[in-house]
């Protein structure tokens, strides 16, 4: 029934904002930790993160620019920040173990 659709939705829409809002504190954490730490480079690998899913959606290129640092290290620092904050979503399944 229609009302059974709209409460399944409701659902839906709670667990997505309980995600939503996890992601936030654990973005937020990373942040704070990249500042408590005076950690630069940390702090500009939150920022690339942000940066591209987050703010602005921005390529490599246009945040390169903005950052004034090179493409490459945008892609460093981006590959870099999503192996750590796997950590944080993850736990221990977030490490990429090698064989």
């Amino acid at each position: 029934t229609f009302e059974n659709y709209l409460k399944s939705a409701r659902r839906t829409k709670e667990r997505t904002q309980v995600i939503v809002d996890l992601i936030d504190s654990f973005l937020k954490s990373y942040k704070q930790d990249a500042i408590s730490r005076n950690d630069s480079n940390k702090l500009l690998r939150y920022k690339v993160i942000n940066l591209v899913y987050i703010e602005d959606n921005l390529t490599y290129e246009q945040i390169a620019e903005r950052l004034e640092v090179d493409r490459s290290t945008v892609s460093r620092y981006h590959n870099r920040a999503i192996n750590e904050l796997a950590v944080l979503f993850f736990g221990v399944e977030g490490l990429k173990l090698e064989a």
